[in-house]
């Protein structure tokens, strides 16, 4: 059989097992999906060029705002001469620096990763970026849940609070 040195290969037990048909990465059962053919899955090293220069010019953003975000994080400090007001504000800012800069660095990662794999080959190292691209999208996923939670609670505290109000000022003017 044919290996191209480009396709990828399987080289440990936890993979999906497959082979290299004309080229072509063929994954063998169905790799948990609800069917039992076998599909064909080509790699296109210009998607993933693409996709290597995209990950990496957002990680690279990710790491500036991070870095900025601390910069000024510093300086409200600073000027705000470290009083619990200033901390209290520039504790949301550093956290959320932190956050940035590890999905960048994920980002980056995995940028590296799929560059390392469009030049050798080797699946295990386009595993790993693939890996720390899941990383991103799964702290972003939970980034939106915990602010989808927040936004229903702010909704809901609205509501009672805006009630709580008019009845206040129908009692202090009726």
């Amino acid at each position: 059989m044919f290996q191209h040195p480009l396709s990828p290969v399987i080289e440990s037990a936890h993979h999906i097992p497959g082979e290299i048909e004309g080229g072509i990465f063929v994954i063998e059962g169905n790799g948990g999906f609800p069917t039992d053919r076998r599909e064909a899955l080509p790699l296109s090293y210009q998607t993933l060029g693409g996709l290597s220069y995209w990950t990496g010019f957002v990680g690279i953003w990710f790491i500036i705002g991070a870095i900025l975000s601390l910069i000024g994080t510093a300086t409200i400090l600073f000027l705000g001469g470290f009083v619990l007001e200033a901390f209290a504000g520039a504790a949301g800012s550093i956290v959320g620096a932190i956050i940035m800069l590890v999905l960048g660095v994920k980002l980056r990662h995995a940028k590296r990763s799929i560059a390392d794999y469009i030049a050798s080959g080797k699946a295990a190292i386009l595993e790993d970026g693939l890996k720390c691209t899941k990383s991103y999208f799964k702290i972003v996923g939970i980034l939106i849940i915990i602010g989808l939670i927040i936004a229903v609670f702010a909704i809901v505290f609205s509501v009672f609070a805006t009630s709580f109000l008019q009845d206040m000022f129908s009692q202090m003017y009726s």
